[in-house]
């Protein structure tokens, strides 16, 4: 009987590990790379991706429209490199956005994009999005 008693608690133990599943670990997140690159001179890294520098070229406007010029370049190159502007008014209020996109962009080359906008009122603009694919 003793003999019994101990099988079974034996298969109860064995059975109970073989029916668990070991911990999974938790994945690490690591910091994004540092980017280490020196633009052109006169051009500054975006803050949406830093592989993509620019300077702001001579803009001009007229009366029903804005015109911004953008000079990019981009440390890999970029197949496809879309930038869109945040249009704003004289205040700073945003009233509009203005995009552009510039493709077979190689490692190094510069390239430049001309934003319009025909909002009223449009006086500024700032960089919202980049994107280097």
């Amino acid at each position: 009987m003793l003999v019994i008693v101990a099988i079974v608690v034996l298969l109860a133990i064995g059975g109970a590990m073989l029916g668990r599943v070991p911990a999974r670990s938790t994945p690490t997140r690591t910091a994004p790379a540092v980017v280490s690159w020196t633009p052109p001179n006169g051009y500054e890294k975006t803050s949406q991706d830093p592989t993509v520098a620019y300077q702001w070229g001579t803009g001009c406007s007229a009366s029903y429209e804005a015109r911004w010029v953008m000079d990019v370049t981009s440390r890999d190159g970029c197949s496809s490199l879309y930038i869109e502007l945040s249009i704003m008014d004289a205040a700073g209020t945003a009233i509009g956005y203005a995009n552009e996109v510039l493709t077979g962009l190689t490692p190094g080359q510069q390239g430049r994009m001309t934003f319009q906008a025909t909002d009223d009122g449009a006086r500024r603009a700032r960089i919202s999005d980049v994107s280097c694919r």
